[in-house]
């Protein structure tokens, strides 16, 4: 009998052991399930799914069968609904657009991959009828060869309901009593393993970055923040992430996470990177959707939104869960739009510059075509062109005359230009083919060797050719009250 009660206890301190690991991860994972920013949805089916039938009868019996079972408050919210409670029950139909190709698409593709998918897109909408829409990713459980349950994470929302379950107290007597004891740890051991195994695969296919740090040295919360700072840096290590998170640095194994410091992906000298540390000191190490400035393994820039939880114990930060979201298209794109925007304001500037000095002009100068010289000078400087030729048409005559040559130094009138001037005659329209290409676009065209022999003045080809420092030619029309006037060519 002593015999068996030792054993008995030897399977007992085992199983207590086992428990007190899986509380460990289930309390890690639950801290996971919180922290991130994403809505979770358990659905349920009123009637099993078999996988034998057809595509089109699988999607109608989910129209027909699937509901709410389980959700978090923040996949509530993204439906614009107080209470969690208000979700329970809700069917495809309640939110899905069944005219949307896109959802269609997305449910007929996790249905042929055994009702599993990530990162695919939906569009539905939430209890006032507005559209929405989100990346979904998703795990099913498959028993006898039918669906009964699916998992669904939704990217952007957060909090999950904290679930907890009662464990029971130990009590050790007799052998009869330890026995029925050990049956109800195992029992519950075997409830621990399938949470364990059900945030795992929420931990695997979340589509947000999720990281686990530690702490080489406890960091206290009683020293200055500059040295938190420095300490934050020289002890911080990272002891586990999932796949997104180490493909956001261009690693293929998230076991190449491990051991990784923060010094190595950090912008030290960024201010964006200077306020954060800041501001995660001053906060106790927990921080919500704030924004780093990294480098992922190649050296490329990369940008984040990152939810810090960090563990405190007796004053000290002992080491924490983040996640975080890839903002890096978006900064790139704004800093590109805001790159446009000063070429922008510069060429802005030069144009009124060019402007105010064609206007100081005209308050000086009476004589109609020293003016105008003038203007094309300011806009042969603003084009860096070396020759300007200015044409003005005759509508009735159907005829193209050079009333001005520009060069950098000066202006010249028609009747000043040498004799054997290819452009010192007139020419009908139909002898300039860049004539009516300018009428058909109305925008400046670019003449180049390639495509001379289509578009210049007929008859100046030759000498459009031995003129060997031209390498290409602008011609803009010009218009008044949208009639076109003549055109400028600048060479």
């Amino acid at each position: 009998m002593l015999d068996r009660i030792t054993q008995l206890q030897q399977e007992n301190d085992r199983l207590q052991a086992e428990l007190a690991q899986l509380r460990e991860s289930e309390k890690r994972y639950r801290t996971l399930f919180e922290l991130g920013s994403e809505g979770i949805v358990r659905f349920g089916y009123k009637q099993p799914i078999p996988l034998t039938r057809s595509i089109d009868e699988q999607l109608e019996l989910c129209y027909r069968s699937i509901y709410v079972a389980e959700a978090n408050d923040a996949y509530a919210r993204m439906f614009e609904y107080e209470k969690v409670e208000d979700t329970i029950g809700l069917t495809l139909n309640d939110f899905h657009d069944r005219h949307s190709e896109i959802t269609q698409a997305t449910m007929r593709n996790w249905i042929e991959n055994q009702y599993a998918c990530h990162s695919t897109e939906t569009v539905e909408f939430d209890r006032h009828g507005r559209k929405r829409y989100f990346l979904n990713s998703a795990a099913s459980t498959i028993e006898n060869g039918c669906v009964v349950c699916t998992w669904v994470s939704q990217v952007d929302i957060t909090q999950l309901r904290e679930t907890q379950q009662a464990l029971l107290e130990a009590e050790q007597a007799r052998s009869q009593e330890l026995e029925r004891i050990n049956t109800q740890l195992q029992q519950t051991l075997d409830l621990l393993t399938e949470s364990e195994e059900r945030y795992r695969t929420l931990f695997e296919i979340s589509s947000e970055g999720i990281f686990r740090v530690e702490y080489e040295q406890p960091i206290s919360l009683h020293l200055p923040i500059e040295k938190q700072i420095d300490w934050y840096y020289r002890y911080l290590r990272f002891a586990e992430g999932n796949a997104t998170f180490a493909a956001m640095y261009g690693l293929d194994n998230p076991k190449d996470v491990i051991g990784m410091r923060l010094s190595d992906i950090h912008v030290a000298e960024s201010e964006q990177n200077q306020d954060f540390m800041r501001a995660l000191v001053e906060n106790g190490y927990q921080l919500r959707n704030a924004e780093t400035e990294e480098v992922d393994r190649y050296g490329n820039p990369r940008y984040f939104l990152n939810n810090i939880a960090t563990i405190i114990k007796d004053g000290y930060a002992i080491g924490g869960w983040a996640s975080q979201l890839d903002i890096t298209e978006l900064r790139l794109a704004q800093q590109a739009l805001l790159k446009a925007e000063q070429e922008r304001v510069a060429e802005l500037a030069k144009t009124n510059a060019a402007l105010k000095n064609s206007l100081d002009h005209l308050a000086t100068e009476l004589d109609l075509n020293a003016f105008l010289g003038h203007v094309l000078l300011e806009i042969g400087q603003q084009l860096q062109v070396d020759l300007g030729y200015l044409f003005f048409y005759e509508p009735n005559s159907q005829i193209l005359e050079l009333h001005m040559r520009i060069t950098p130094e000066a202006t010249e009138l028609n009747h000043e230009l040498e004799e054997d001037h290819p452009f010192s005659k007139s020419f009908s329209t139909e002898d300039l083919p860049i004539w009516n290409t300018l009428l058909q676009t109305r925008k400046p065209f670019l003449i180049t060797h390639e495509n001379a022999a289509e578009h210049v003045f007929r008859g100046t080809l030759e000498w459009q050719e031995q003129q060997q420092k031209h390498q290409a030619g602008i011609n803009i029309l010009l218009t008044l009250a949208d009639e076109p006037i003549g055109f400028l060519v600048g060479l």
